[in-house]
């Protein structure tokens, strides 16, 4: 019995440029990335989605579709290096994320009108962060296989690709109904869409840091000492200053800024006593330059 004909165009090998493309309506498109690679297949799918949800026809842009995708992630790369940074001007590291979360999107739809990006090239674009993807060794060169994003850090990626377009409209470069289309999209959820699960990160054993802290330096560990008592974040310590710190009484009460938001919201006050960095608070001071730096620099 022959084998019935498929109605889905085909992922095809195109032998001059050695890329894959699919043939639609007598026209063919080109896929991104070589022949069989992840990049071409997950392309090759976001195509054919697109395809299929649109009747089986391909939607004609307009000549005059805006910026493109690419060029709002660049604009929006300036705004996160300026934006996204401490009290003292350092980065905060969130910048990195969202480079993070344009690296795909970019790949896949970077030439794409940025008002053409709609909830199924969300959806797309998710499913190629959630599949293995080849990769060039960099020792050797061959092509290796990867695993694809965990579905907690997708979800998170997928959020930030959703602010970018969300400032991409405040900036009015972009039609605000691109971006409420895009919040229409829900997270994955456990168990959906074969995403890879990981394990849950758990507290080190307060036995294992208290037999740690009495092979530290005094000053390492008395700021372990100190990040227990208070939850505050290694940079939080780190960035920590004498003059932010009210020593006046038996708490060290440092004030509300971004730079100590985990003190302020401490429900375990550091209180005077016996311990390192109870007395390091306390003998931190001096002159007015002493006061400025960091208390923990040697």
């Amino acid at each position: 019995m022959p084998r019935p004909k498929s109605d889905t165009p085909g992922y095809r090998l195109h032998k001059q440029s050695g890329r894959a493309y699919v043939a639609i309506d007598g026209k063919q498109h080109l896929l991104p990335g070589k022949h069989g690679t992840q990049e071409s297949r997950a392309a090759y799918d976001r195509l054919i989605s697109e395809w299929l949800g649109a009747g089986r026809t391909l939607v004609n842009k307009s000549d005059d579709t805006g910026p493109t995708v690419s060029m709002i992630c660049a604009a929006f790369r300036r705004h996160a290096d300026a934006h996204y940074i401490h009290a003292d001007g350092k980065p905060t590291g969130e910048a990195d994320n969202f480079r993070l979360a344009m690296r795909p999107l970019r790949r896949l739809y970077g030439p794409t009108p940025a008002s053409d990006f709609g909830p199924k090239s969300l959806k797309a674009l998710r499913t190629s962060m959630l599949a293995p993807r080849e990769v060039a060794d960099p020792d050797t060169g061959d092509s290796v296989t990867v695993q694809g994003w965990s579905r907690t850090y997708t979800n998170r990626q997928i959020d930030r690709v959703k602010m970018i377009f969300r400032w991409a409209s405040s900036e009015e470069m972009i039609p605000a109904s691109v971006y409420h289309a895009l919040k229409t999209v829900d997270a994955v959820r456990a168990g959906k869409e074969s995403a890879r699960e990981t394990l849950p990160v758990a507290p080190v054993d307060v036995a294992i840091v208290e037999a740690t802290i009495r092979h530290l330096p005094p000053a390492v560990a008395a700021m372990v000492q100190l990040q227990m008592l208070t939850g505050a974040r290694g940079g939080e310590l780190f960035g920590l200053r004498t003059c932010d710190v009210d020593r006046s009484g038996d708490v060290c009460a440092p004030p509300a800024t971004s730079l100590c938001r985990s003190f302020s919201s401490s429900t375990a006050p550091a209180r005077m006593g016996n311990c390192p960095a109870h007395r390091r608070l306390r003998r931190a001071g001096g002159t007015r330059q002493q006061a400025t730096r960091a208390i923990w620099h040697p």
